[in-house]
């Protein structure tokens, strides 16, 4: 059985609502639902690094466990912070334009683009599975492959040289791609556009979209090559549906497909939320 904790993927709650001890309460429940729907005596935890340190703190309160699988457990929280923080840094580091509010402070509200709560933080940072005893006659399997970023190195500090490599990797090379529509959509104004082309289908696809009825929106990120892309790819057919207000083209600031600060995720969301409303009565009724 696989199952979301509270304030996490499809079940309720909000995540800055969310605690470790109530985590701890929730393996709880899904091993006593495995146990009532299976009929099973016995049940294997299985975790991934913060789940892995909280099947190992839920194995010392179950009689009725049959093994452990802790694959890359949190060890020492605070290794475990600074490596978040790291990567947050140095994942905001590759957004087209910087958010103003991306330094992180003492007690962060959110990381990688999730809240963070006071108290979650707070129990974090008090994990220390030295201190506990593994379960007594029952096998345990540790998966550690080494190859966990932030392990190495646990400043909290951004690794330049990692940020270098994916902006080399990941922007320099969505600026070359860009380019390349650029030129190509540059020569083909020069010559008339072919009826079978990929252009013309493309256009002629989205068209059949609109005159359908179906109400369409593209939400970029600012500064994104995607955007680009999508005009290059779409010539002046998108500007003429912007205008005749069939579609909607909408761009989120300081933001990033990747992960984006929960200020972004709520403009995101208000967008979505007024689009809906407005073209929600025009949406056909299914046939």
């Amino acid at each position: 059985m696989r199952f979301d904790y509270f304030g996490t993927g499809d079940s309720g709650g909000e995540s800055n609502e969310a605690s470790l001890e109530q985590w701890l309460g929730d393996i709880d429940t899904a091993c006593e639902e495995l146990i009532n729907r299976s009929g099973a005596t016995s049940v294997v935890l299985v975790g991934l690094r913060l789940g892995a340190s909280l099947a190992f703190q839920a194995a010392a309160r179950r009689s009725d466990l049959a093994g452990l699988v802790l694959w890359e457990p949190i060890v020492n929280s605070a290794d475990y912070v600074a490596a978040l923080k790291r990567l947050h840094t140095e994942t905001i580091a590759r957004f087209f334009v910087a958010p103003t509010d991306r330094v992180l402070g003492a007690n962060p509200t959110e990381m990688l683009g999730f809240p963070l709560g006071e108290t979650m933080l707070t129990e974090i940072e008090q994990i220390d599975l030295g201190q506990l005893r593994a379960p007594r006659g029952r096998p345990v399997m540790v998966i550690d492959n080494g190859e966990i970023p932030g392990l190495a190195d646990v400043s909290g500090r951004a690794n330049y040289a990692n940020i270098a490599r994916s902006l080399l990797k990941d922007v320099v090379w969505y600026r070359i791609t860009e380019t390349g529509f650029r030129v190509r959509q540059a020569l083909s104004q020069r010559q008339p556009v072919r009826e079978d082309s990929a252009e013309a289908k493309t256009k002629a696809h989205l068209r059949g979209i609109v005159e359908r009825g179906v109400a369409l929106i593209f939400i970029h990120s600012e500064g994104s090559t995607g955007q680009a892309q999508v005009h290059a790819a779409l010539g002046d057919e998108i500007e003429r549906l912007k205008v005749a207000s069939k579609i909607q083209e909408v761009v989120i600031p300081q933001s990033d497909h990747l992960f984006t600060l929960m200020a972004r995720q709520q403009l995101v969301n208000q967008t979505l939320a007024e689009w809906t409303q407005t073209h929600w009565s025009a949406v056909p009724a299914p046939v």
